[in-house]
């Protein structure tokens, strides 16, 4: 090779690696950012799991105290109003 084809090649090549640095850079960048709304909403998943156990927790605790007052009302005697006329004489 000839010194001009050495020097072509190797502007050439400094060329294409500068490229494909920046392309690398920009395909970074983008990855990064990707990750960024991935663990935001990863966050906010977790954060609405929470609320839904919290809601599940709440719903059993009320279907307890359904179910208690339920089986207190059944399990309660009422008291027996015996109707009269007008009294014993």
């Amino acid at each position: 090779m000839e010194q001009a084809e050495l020097n072509f090649y190797i502007n050439l090549l400094q060329t294409r690696i500068k490229e494909l640095f920046e392309k690398s850079l920009i395909f970074e960048s983008r990855i990064q950012f990707q990750n960024e709304i991935i663990t935001k909403q990863q966050e906010k998943i977790e954060e609405l799991n929470r609320s839904v156990e919290d809601y599940q927790a709440q719903i059993s605790n009320l279907d307890a105290q359904r179910i208690a007052k339920n089986e207190s009302s059944i399990t309660r005697k009422r008291k027996s109003t015996s109707s009269t006329d007008g009294g014993d004489f």
